[in-house]
């Protein structure tokens, strides 16, 4: 016993002599401690002292006087309810109430009920307590009485006891709920009513696009504007691999007196106008949302939003085809990642979905909302190819999810060269060109092996392996040939039959050091062999050209150039106009090369052809007719007119294809100008000048 009590309270030992044990410890000179720091077993209490003539205070030793008995404590443990009361400033009351601490196990179990699901509340904790504004029972206020009503002997003394205090302290308040939401209105500080949590609300989002998102909760906050009410809200969102719910924020700025509930930027179901409508209108659009949801190869006209060059957040007018994957959004934009919560823990409220049809005004026939086309986004069977093929479908959205489905799609846009954020209605589906491949001015055999070539590759790029395990996969192809022969149209014609993306990297897209050309080549790689795009390096020679002993660092771009596509999966053309001056590593990598001859009179005839073919069909703007299609005169309808014998003369002329496009495009401005059909005078034209200009008048024969 002895030793145990010399362990608990230690005493402390000079060195030679122990201390006398009437001598008290409290008060030990710092001198005869032999502890060392931290290993005294006791327990030093310091406490607050007064303010010193600068207002601050520092720690003594000496209790405060001034302190009084807890009053919290077994006695007041005994009651049902604990309210605790400050002073009231308000002019109508003395006191109010700070808070109320709910003791009574028969009012948790009860309270359980009423305020489930509510966020911030939990029942069964022992002391529950709520403090003002007590939205809780504002915004269940109803539910509470119900439960009021139905309950019996302890329990409705309890709940009536609970209803006193709470009518007392929000008689005011209620009374101004329920005289502002009968008319509509609502003001500034009391906004938070509104919205009770778990509560569908509507809004536009930073897109203009109208929305609907589940409300979570709120709070007043200033930013830099000034004032507002913030709202945490959910969505359901896409993440590439699953559906699930995602956060957003909206805001209601600060505003003066009173206004409708229907004008404010953010507001519950039952007061958005044309309630009905808008609700069929957002279903229809989480519909063909969650079609999109995966990859898909569609066209867009419309605004995206994307990082600009300076890193920021910027808007950009968008023509392109795009690529919709949320996945390779997450993989290659890691700094604006799509997060996603479980979708069935957070979507429970089923019957808010029928409180927007039952509670909205009935004004569908006014309202402006257009419903997308169910047959517009059906997968196709190259889309349906590229799906994860170890992933599992998920479970199609209920009719709430789809109206609370996200209102933008993440994709990238092949033309821009960008990841982006873009809107439903701007989505197409490619009109794929039937013409490109049978246009193309090449060898009939050439053809057909390319085009054998690039479709068993897309079908079966798997079938055969390397040595090493993920090697030597990818068909490349190198297109050989002087400046408008037909290379670039060569893999432009493939990417259409295939229905593939086109990838098209130039020489600005890779970078000048080796540092840059390596990670942004094995960027665009990557996502080609995810997306299977055909890959389009254009002008390639700085990359195929042979090394030497003086540039070690262009020697570099081409030790990475020939290291990365090894490793390619996919389809890869490269087009260069120096293929005598190719580093002869690339010989072994590359699988098929084809040269590309000057154009013969014969196949420059059928390259006018084809091009005066498609001017016959594309619509231009007469002098008589503004940009807009209103004018004195209408359009003719485009035509031609060119003889056999014209387009013998045209064949003599020595140009390449490039070149015949351009001369033919300003041959049809001029003609549109004249208000007359496309012919051979207007060709001629152009070609005096350009011929005079080039100083070429003697291949002048016409």
């Amino acid at each position: 016993m002895t030793e145990k009590k010399e362990i608990m309270v230690p005493e402390v030992v000079k060195e030679g002599k122990t201390n006398d044990a009437s001598e008290s410890t409290l008060e030990t000179p710092p001198e005869v401690v032999e502890a060392e720091p931290g290993m005294l077993l006791s327990v030093k209490n310091l406490y607050q002292g007064p303010k010193d003539d600068d207002g601050k205070r520092s720690w003594v030793e000496t209790i405060p006087t001034d302190l009084d008995e807890p009053v919290e404590n077994s006695t007041t443990a005994q009651h049902a309810l604990l309210v605790r009361n400050v002073k009231s400033y308000d002019g109508r009351k003395k006191l109010s109430i700070e808070s109320i601490v709910i003791q009574s196990p028969l009012l948790r179990k009860a309270l359980g009920q009423v305020l489930e699901d509510y966020p911030g509340v939990r029942t069964k904790l022992e002391r529950l307590t709520f403090e003002p504004p007590f939205a809780p029972f504002v915004h269940r206020w109803f539910k509470f009485l119900e439960a009021l009503r139905q309950s019996e002997g302890t329990l409705k003394e309890h709940m009536t006891l609970l209803h006193d205090v709470l009518y007392e302290e929000l008689k005011d308040v209620i009374a101004f709920r329920d005289d502002h939401l009968s008319n509509g209105v609502i003001d500034y500080k009391h906004v938070w009513m509104l919205f009770e949590p778990g509560c569908i609300v509507y809004s536009t989002n930073k897109q203009g696009q109208p929305c609907a998102v589940k409300f979570k909760s709120g709070n007043y906050a200033e930013d830099q504007c000034g004032e507002l009410f913030g709202m945490q809200c959910q969505h359901v969102d896409w993440d590439g691999e699953k559906f699930g719910m995602a956060g957003t924020v909206l805001k209601i700025r600060q505003f003066d007196g009173t206004v409708k509930i229907s004008d404010l930027t953010a507001m519950p179901v039952q007061y958005c106008r044309s309630g009905n409508a808008v609700r069929a209108a957002l279903i229809e659009r989480g519909r063909t949302w969650e079609k999109l949801a995966g990859y898909h190869y569609e066209h867009y006209t419309g605004t995206g939003t994307g990082r600009g060059d300076d890193g920021r957040m910027s808007v950009f007018n968008i023509n392109s085809r795009v690529i919709i994957d949320a996945y390779g959004w997450n993989k290659f934009q890691p700094c604006d990642a799509v997060y996603v919560g479980s979708l069935e823990d957070s979507i429970s409220d089923t019957d808010s979905v029928a409180a927007v049809a039952s509670n909205a005004s009935d004004e569908g026939s006014d309202d402006e909302w257009s419903e997308p086309d169910d047959n517009v986004f059906r997968i196709t069977e190259e889309e349906e190819a590229l799906q994860p093929k170890d992933s599992t479908k998920p479970a199609a959205l209920t009719e709430e999810q789809q109206l609370l489905a996200a209102s933008t799609i993440r994709a990238y846009s092949l033309k821009d060269k960008r990841w982006l954020i873009l809107t439903l209605d701007g989505v197409r589906p490619i009109n794929f060109s039937t013409t490109a491949f049978s246009s193309l001015v090449l060898d009939p055999q050439q053809k057909e092996l390319l085009l054998a070539l690039t479709s068993a590759q897309r079908a079966h790029r798997k079938a055969f392996d390397d040595v090493v395990q993920g090697k030597g996969q990818g068909m490349i192809m190198l297109l050989a040939g002087a400046p408008g022969v037909g290379k670039t149209l060569t893999a432009e014609s493939i990417a259409e039959v295939l229905k593939a993306p086109l990838y098209v990297v130039g020489a600005a897209d890779l970078g000048s050091y080796s540092y840059d050309v390596e990670a942004n080549l094995r960027r665009i790689l990557e996502m080609c062999a995810r997306w299977d795009a055909v890959c389009l390096i254009d002008e390639a020679d700085v990359f195929l050209e042979a090394r030497s002993n003086s540039d070690l660092e262009r020697n570099k771009l081409v030790s990475i150039f020939l290291r990365t596509l090894e490793y390619y999966e996919g389809i890869l053309f490269m087009t260069t106009n120096r293929v005598d001056n190719i580093d002869a590593a690339f010989h072994s990598r590359i699988h098929l090369s084809l040269s590309y001859p000057d154009l013969t009179p014969v196949s420059r005839r059928r390259v006018w052809q084809n091009f005066i073919a498609v001017a016959a069909q594309t619509p231009v703007v007469t002098s008589g007719q503004s940009s807009t299609g209103i004018g004195e005169n209408p359009a003719p309808e485009p035509a031609t007119s060119f003889s056999e014998e014209d387009l013998d003369r045209l064949a003599n002329f020595v140009m390449n294809g490039r070149e015949i496009k351009n001369v033919l495009k300003t041959a049809q401005l001029l003609a549109s100008m004249k208000d007359e059909a496309l012919g051979f005078s207007h060709v001629k034209t152009v070609m005096d000048v350009e011929q005079r200009y080039h100083g070429r008048q003697a291949e002048l024969r016409v």
